[in-house]
């Protein structure tokens, strides 16, 4: 075939034509090329073109040079994705890929089962918030025993009217108590400070353990607190002693009232100070008692006044008073000294006992070691009722009734809903 198509390209040449040589590989166009003598032409006039005859050109000067092949080399493998998870194995004869896959997923389950289970465990906790309301009760029967075999089916509870199911009942004598002794140190105690100072130091013998704390307060024209917390009932009898001897002593406690001074008069004297809460600033020193020292104790929370129950001016007062016992769960007992049934204000210490679910004794009736002695024994001896409480926040009125014949029962008559979070 090359040589037909040299001898086309020696006749096309000999007739002066150009002549067409293939470029070298079948499928390609014929590429015209016009093959130029070697010899130079002579300058002058132009002479026909011709070139020298075919045969005296070389035979490797009739082809054009074929185009250099491409060098072949070998295609770059594909990058083995899983050269460095480690070489993959091919599923076995008659397993899927998918079946494989499963298997595979399944296997590393296990393993990271096995991984998690030789992890020492750890406890976990869980906080888990209940807002429930206690509500201590005394159930007597009518001749002033005390009941016990109660359950939560033997009550009926009220809150603002409605009925409300009690969770539980339950015995806190193993809470922790803690209570505070309100000493009125006014001329209204007359001279009942020898019996109240032997009466306490019997109480406190009697009634505290080593969990349970005690604080004196005294109450005159400020609130001054006498002894602080303290397990210690030699410590308590102390400051009970200083508090009814007159002498001067602790440190003040909570709001104090506002003094004014006068000028001695004319004929001569001391200047005089007085207070704007007069003598006795009983709600005060309750309130002061129950808010700071009371409302953030743990367990059992109880205060017992010794007063004639006569406020002469207290910048709280006696509603600001009960509504703090309420929000601080406190149990309010009370020793009234003898008064005029007439005396402004009398039924007030009365009133804020017996809401709070506590009592009043009389100090003309009851003898001072007896009161402390039933008092005791209220503090050790009361049902608690649990219950969740109704909305909205705020001041709810309770009442709790029990399902006995004859049986009475004694609670405070409120409770507060602290405003949701």
């Amino acid at each position: 075939m090359a040589q037909g198509s040299r001898q086309r390209a020696r006749r096309r040449h000999e007739r002066g034509s150009s002549l067409a040589v293939p470029l070298g590989r079948p499928g390609h166009r014929a590429a015209r090329v016009r093959l130029r003598s070697r010899q130079r032409r002579p300058r002058g006039p132009a002479q026909p073109r011709r070139g020298p005859a075919l045969s005296q050109i070389p035979a490797d000067q009739g082809r054009l040079p074929r185009r250099p092949r491409r060098s072949v080399q070998p295609r770059p493998q594909p990058r083995d994705r899983t050269s460095r998870r480690g070489r993959r194995d091919s599923p076995p004869p008659g397993v899927r890929p998918a079946r494989l896959a499963a298997v595979r997923v399944r296997v590393a389950g296990v393993f990271f089962a096995a991984l998690v289970l030789s992890v020492p465990a750890q406890e976990a906790f869980f906080r888990v918030d209940v807002d429930l309301v206690n509500i201590p009760v005394q159930v007597t029967a009518a001749d002033g025993a005390l009941i016990r075999d109660l359950d939560a089916a033997d009550f009926e509870l009220l809150d603002n009217g409605d009925p409300r199911p009690v969770d539980k009942v339950w015995l806190d004598t193993d809470l922790p108590l803690t209570i505070g002794i309100l000493l009125d140190v006014s001329d209204s105690q007359g001279g009942q400070a020898a019996e109240q100072r032997r009466a306490l130091a019997a109480f406190f013998e009697e009634l505290l353990r080593p969990e349970d704390r005690a604080f004196v307060v005294a109450v005159g024209m400020d609130v001054t607190l006498a002894a602080d917390l303290t397990a210690s009932a030699e410590r308590l009898s102390g400051a009970v002693e200083t508090v009814l001897s007159g002498a001067p002593g602790g440190s003040p406690l909570g709001e104090q009232c506002p003094k004014r001074s006068f000028p001695p008069p004319p004929a001569g004297g001391d200047t005089m100070i007085v207070s704007a809460c007069g003598g006795t600033a009983l709600w005060n020193g309750a309130w002061a008692a129950i808010r700071y020292k009371l409302a953030g104790a743990p367990g059992r929370k109880a205060l017992l006044i010794l007063s004639d129950g006569v406020d002469t001016g207290s910048t709280r007062s006696l509603k600001e008073t009960l509504a703090e016992a309420h929000r601080g769960e406190v149990v309010v007992y009370a020793i009234k000294y003898p008064r005029h049934p007439r005396a402004r204000g009398v039924y007030g210490l009365q009133r804020l006992a017996e809401e709070t679910g506590g009592v009043q004794y009389l100090a003309g009736q009851t003898r001072y070691e007896d009161a402390f002695r039933r008092i005791a024994g209220d503090l050790r001896s009361q049902d608690v009722l649990s219950l969740r409480p109704g909305l909205p926040p705020g001041t709810h009125r309770v009442e709790v009734r029990v399902r006995r014949p004859g049986a009475r029962v004694r609670a405070r008559s409120a409770y507060v809903r602290s405003p949701l979070p």
